[in-house]
């Protein structure tokens, strides 16, 4: 919290950088949980500015499956940070179950990794509650890798969209990406995925553009229970509260509302 990191030598591996989580134990599922960055200053860093990672991320759903499935993190948030001059990715929030990225200053990323892929704030295996303020034009989904194209499932998420962002895919086509139980609320781009966003209904989150507490669900939410089940989900949603499981299904987003 409110610090200054500059000036880290790193090399190519997105594992170094100014402010890196790294979770290395294979022996027993490991993750970290209640994890705050804030306010802090990072630049002049190589590859990456603030990054997680984990062994535990083995799941079908991006693709690989092996010995260590997936343990994500609970309550991971970066919050008011300034990023700049990095040599890859300024932010990227991986391994997290409802990672909150929010209010952070990036710019000056890319700088020094040459043809390799970065981006100024990304999410990579998660499961999220995603808010777009109005007057924003980020997009919900983009890749713009024109080469080799990300397997991506997108699912049992819920997409608030008070801007005009939309779907921006590689010029080759949407690439290997299936959509299934996401909810699409707001502003609806031209063209979405054929797929994967029949819920279009308000979700009725507490207070949403606040901070974690309002992307819990209330009761008579259309996020209740719309989701389908997936293998490996930690357990738990961001808040702590267990995931159904059995006939039950789970809900939408960062908050499960009830596993009855």
């Amino acid at each position: 919290m409110n610090l200054t990191i500059h000036h880290v030598s790193g090399n190519v591996s997105k594992m170094t950088g100014g402010i890196i989580f790294d979770v290395q134990d294979t022996s027993v599922p490991s993750a970290y949980d209640d994890v705050v960055i804030y306010g802090n200053d990072v630049y002049s860093v190589d590859r990456s500015g603030i990054n997680f990672g984990s062994f535990w991320w083995c799941r079908p759903e991006v693709g690989r499956t092996g010995d260590l499935p997936y343990h994500p993190w609970g309550k991971v948030t970066v919050r008011n940070n300034t990023v700049h001059d990095v040599g890859g990715d300024g932010i990227v929030l991986q391994y997290t179950d409802g990672g909150i990225a929010e209010y952070n200053t990036i710019y000056d990323v890319d700088m020094r990794s040459g043809l390799l892929n970065n981006a100024g704030l990304w999410v990579w295996n998660g499961n999220n509650t995603t808010y777009l303020a109005p007057g924003s034009t980020t997009d919900l989904v983009e890749e713009r890798q024109s080469q080799v194209e990300s397997t991506l499932d997108i699912s049992n998420n819920i997409f608030v969209n008070h801007g005009s962002g939309g779907f921006t895919w590689p010029d080759s086509g949407a690439g290997p990406h299936t959509y299934s139980s996401n909810l699409l609320y707001g502003n609806r781009p031209a063209s979405p995925p054929a797929n994967g966003f029949g819920i279009t209904g308000d979700p009725l989150l507490a207070a949403q553009g606040t901070g974690p507490p309002g992307y819990q669900l209330t009761a008579g939410s259309p996020a209740i229970g719309a989701g389908r089940p997936i293998t490996g989900n930690g357990g738990r949603d961001y808040f702590g509260n267990p995931l159904p499981s059995g006939p039950c299904l789970p809900g939408l987003g960062a908050h499960q509302f009830s596993t009855e």
